[in-house]
């Protein structure tokens, strides 16, 4: 089997795709282009918390409520969140 189960793929999955069927085109370039946007929402997710953030965007995405972590980690605020999804949305990705 292969595969990876992490937050921020399960968020973007679209953003690590490029980077493997870049790199598995022998395209380097394209590879190192793809991995900078995926770094760019990997930090953007980062800002409010890695749980609850990748939660939110998760949720959005798919049109769910995704609910709180569990504790001890935190949700991210109303405001947080508004910002995060602006923020994400900026980077081109929406649900």
């Amino acid at each position: 089997a292969v595969g990876s189960v992490d937050g921020p793929l399960c968020a973007a999955p679209e953003l690590w795709m490029a980077i493997w069927n870049a790199y598995q085109a022998g395209d380097l370039a394209a590879t190192q282009a793809a991995q900078e946007r995926a770094n760019a929402f990997h930090n953007t997710v980062i800002q409010f918390g890695y749980f609850g953030s990748i939660l939110a965007v998760v949720g959005q995405r798919i049109g769910m409520e995704c609910g709180a972590p569990r504790r001890p980690l935190r949700a991210v605020s109303s405001e947080e969140r508004e910002t995060l999804l602006a923020q994400v949305e900026a980077l081109g990705l929406s649900n």
